[in-house]
């Protein structure tokens, strides 16, 4: 799960977005039937606040634009990242997990995604010159609390001020004498400007020790490198990941956690010292919460039955190329299963991922048509057991990819570039960058019969 560097993320990204607006816009005349100039501090000041500052604010992982002079600084570029640009990022906030032809059946929780309302008004206010308006104290950025305990490297990971994109496995050791049940994850980003994201896998055995050299941490790729789960993916912007209530992921004694950080090198050397907040319960829950893997991620699964057309191979010079999963599930007799969480995967040359349940009751879990490595994100539903999308006997999971292995995706070229490539290669299946991948990771939860 990983790519070389995107270039442009921490240094061009600006405010927010979402799609097009439409022509209907919101009613610009004031009560005396004269025009209404939407305004910085009037209109605009309360949306970024609600959706953009807690990345876009001073000390944060990104520049400012919790002020005027700064978001109006910034308007050129924040307009062409509100209604969609060509590169990365390809759109402000990175909430990518909608489409038109994709409604998830219920609502994704910390959903930081422009209405049409906000984005038309955001729009008006760039088009219109930017009038800053009467000038009042900036909103303030609401964050819920998380509360837990924090797991932290023994030290810090050296970022050199330039060079390749950093990729690095910290296992860390909770010092479980029992099984206990994980509840939530925070992750807190050291040095934000070079942290691009970092995915939290579960170390059950406590392998990951065994590869960790002298400075704690180990080279790693798409994956840990150990036998584990993707527990959660955190991009900046991202909440925190709350299980279920009454559920919890189980973890066993002497088991542990893995951190893999996605470091960008920001022109400064710099020491990140990233940590993670665990929420536990030492008594075991009235239901289970696990990380489910469907797709392709290895080499030896190349020619795996669940693909539609094996061999899994995206040529070198084809756009459009699709690769497809399909697999049964399977479901106990009695037992009732929900996802309540969706986090999609692939590699440097992926455009766009659809995962879609077909069978007892159809649906689209998440769909994802502006695929970008560096906003990878975990997708909780945010309803309780009986509102999530449930899963039957028999029912099939499909994943479907879709790829640009040309040169005219950017992204791709620039990592290719980064390996002394010049041109496409043909991608099989694995964690190399010149490697691809095809995956959906499913939270699900389900009764236990204790």
């Amino acid at each position: 799960m990983r790519a070389m560097s995107m270039g442009l993320m921490m240094g061009v990204v600006a405010a927010c977005g979402g799609a097009e607006p439409s022509d209907a816009g919101p009613d610009d005349s004031g009560s005396d039937g004269t025009s209404a100039a939407v305004t910085w501090h009037g209109d605009v000041a309360p949306i970024v606040a609600e959706r953009c500052a807690r990345c876009h604010q001073e000390g944060a992982a990104s520049f400012p634009l919790d002020n005027y002079e700064a978001a109006a600084a910034w308007a050129p570029v924040a307009r062409q990242k509100l209604i969609g640009d060509t590169r990365p990022p390809y759109q402000m906030p990175p909430w990518f997990a909608d489409s038109d032809t994709c409604e998830p059946v219920a609502p994704w929780m910390g959903d930081e995604s422009l209405s049409d309302e906000q984005l038309t008004t955001f729009l008006s206010w760039i088009d219109g010159g930017t009038p800053e308006g009467e000038p009042k104290p900036f909103p303030e950025v609401l964050t819920e609390p998380f509360t837990g305990e924090r797991l932290a490297p023994a030290q810090a990971d050296a970022v050199p001020a330039s060079g390749a994109d950093l990729f690095l496995c910290t296992p860390l050791d909770p010092e479980l004498g029992a099984e206990r049940w994980i509840t939530g994850l925070q992750v807190n980003p050291g040095r934000e400007e070079v942290v691009h994201h970092v995915v939290v896998f579960s170390d059950p055995t406590g392998a990951g020790a065994d590869l960790a050299g002298p400075d704690g941490s180990y080279p790693c790729f798409g994956g840990s490198g150990v036998p584990g789960d993707v527990l959660f993916a955190w991009a900046p912007g991202a909440d925190a990941l709350r299980i279920p209530a009454d559920a919890g992921i189980p973890l066993p004694a002497g088991g542990g956690l893995i951190l893999q950080k996605h470091y960008h090198p920001s022109g400064e050397a710099v020491d990140d010292l990233t940590t993670v907040d665990v929420a536990w319960r030492d008594d075991p829950p009235a239901r289970e919460a696990s990380m489910v893997v469907f797709g392709i991620e290895s080499e030896g699964e190349a020619n795996s039955p669940d693909l539609v057309d094996p061999p899994f191979e995206v040529p070198a010079g084809v756009a459009g190329h699709v690769e497809e999963v399909r697999v049964p599930i399977e479901v106990p007799a009695g037992v009732d299963v929900r996802v309540w969480s969706v986090f999609s995967h692939m590699h440097l040359a992926g455009t766009d991922i659809r995962v879609e349940l077909e069978g007892a009751d159809d649906t689209c879990l998440a769909h994802n048509p502006t695929w970008d490595f560096d906003w990878q994100r975990t997708y909780v539903y945010d309803a309780p057991f009986d509102g999530l999308p449930r899963a039957h006997d028999g029912d099939v999971l499909s994943v479907r990819c879709t790829y640009d292995n040309t040169n005219a995706n950017p992204v791709l070229m620039e990592a290719l570039e980064r390996e002394g490539l010049d041109a496409p290669v043909a991608f099989g299946a694995g964690e190399d960058t010149t490697d691809e991948m095809c995956v959906a990771i499913l939270g699900v939860v389900y009764d236990v019969a204790r």
